[in-house]
């Protein structure tokens, strides 16, 4: 094993006056599972091997940087105490921890996994993503309560079953040390208490964004963030089922997306997306919606006049409904009718 080694002093424990242990530091190491890595817990030093051989009772783990763990990383032996881990610059095989009863904070910055399943945690947790590289990533159940993912490369996400899941926040727009963050499908299925969700980067690329039956979903943001006017490029955006949903919006620039699935989105009060690539918005209803911004968009005749239908029939008055520019349709048929209905009940209407 190649590695250089640092020994410093401990800090004090309850503010004694004398220095704890030596503690060694590792950089750049290539660890295998029979080896160890060091870590200070409350001014102490801890082993945590990467198999059974980790000690009970640690509650933080901070790993050194530039660490290679060969192998599945196991913190079952300690999994009932542990409640933060912080890893930088390190690379791992199949990171299964196993159950995690106690952990609250999971942070990892430039590191690089072959799988990634967290689906053992039980305690209400924030996992923080930044810089990363993950093929494959498993939550499922994992009682994750917040998640952050700033750039990186990433597999399929798929939020299924995690009954505690509050907050969801993708963004790579993280000047100066930008990176284009690649994603596969984003799924998140089922959630009664996601409230908020956020997506963003200037060159962000995903698959199919599904978010369905999420009923304490509010508020759904693309945000292309300050530096850069545009927000990413999506190969679907559904929403089915949201019924608590009552904004989704971009902060600035255009979405890019052929297609919006809104369905059953009852509480749907404001849709503020403008996009040139945008054809296709499915709608049933629109009982709460008072104002509609799909300005510079392709969408076809069957979208323009469904929006405008639906609009019409909340009986709302005194809304605005914005359908122009870019090359969308104009209405026909039940179209044109509840635009006349709309313009009369105070509305303004705008289309091509």
């Amino acid at each position: 094993m190649s590695l250089n080694r640092q020994t410093l002093s401990a800090p004090s424990v309850g503010g004694g006056g004398s220095t704890g242990p030596y503690v060694t530091i590792y950089d750049n190491a290539s660890v295998t599972p029979q080896a160890a890595l060091w870590t200070i817990v409350d001014g102490r030093v801890t082993q945590v091997g990467l198999d059974v051989r980790a000690t009970t009772g640690t509650t933080s783990i901070t790993t050194g940087q530039g660490v290679t763990f060969d192998g599945d990383f196991d913190l079952s032996p300690i999994g009932a105490t542990l409640a933060t881990f912080s890893s930088t610059n390190c690379t791992y095989g199949d990171f299964v921890p196993g159950t995690l009863a106690n952990l609250s904070s999971l942070y990892f910055e430039s590191c690089t996994f072959t799988t990634f399943n967290i689906s053992g945690i039980q305690n209400q947790c924030g996992l923080s993503l930044v810089g990363c590289t993950i093929p494959s990533l498993t939550l499922t159940p994992a009682a994750i309560y917040n998640v952050v993912i700033q750039f990186g490369t990433y597999g399929d996400f798929v939020f299924t079953g995690c009954t505690d899941l509050n907050s969801i926040t993708i963004t790579s727009d993280v000047p100066p040390t930008f990176s284009t963050l690649t994603c596969g499908d984003v799924t998140i299925n089922g959630s009664t208490t996601l409230t908020s969700l956020t997506i963003g980067g200037r060159q962000g690329f995903y698959g199919d964004v599904a978010v369905t039956n999420c009923t304490a979903l509010t508020s759904v943001l693309f945000d292309s963030g300050s530096t850069y006017p545009d927000v990413p490029d999506f190969d679907s955006l559904n929403f089915p089922g949201c019924t608590s949903l009552s904004s989704i919006a971009t902060s600035s620039g255009e979405l890019k997306t052929p297609s919006l699935n809104i369905t059953g989105c009852s509480a749907l009060a404001t849709i503020s997306l403008p996009s040139d690539t945008l054809v296709t918005v499915t709608v049933s209803t629109l009982p709460s919606a008072t104002t509609v911004g799909l300005q510079g968009c392709a969408l076809n005749v069957a979208s323009v006049n469904a929006i405008l239908v639906a609009l019409d029939s909340n009986g709302l008055s005194n809304g605005e409904v914005y359908l122009d520019l870019g090359t969308s349709a104009a209405p026909t048929g039940a179209g044109i009718i509840a635009k006349n209905n709309l313009i009369a009940k105070g509305w303004t209407v705008a289309t091509n």
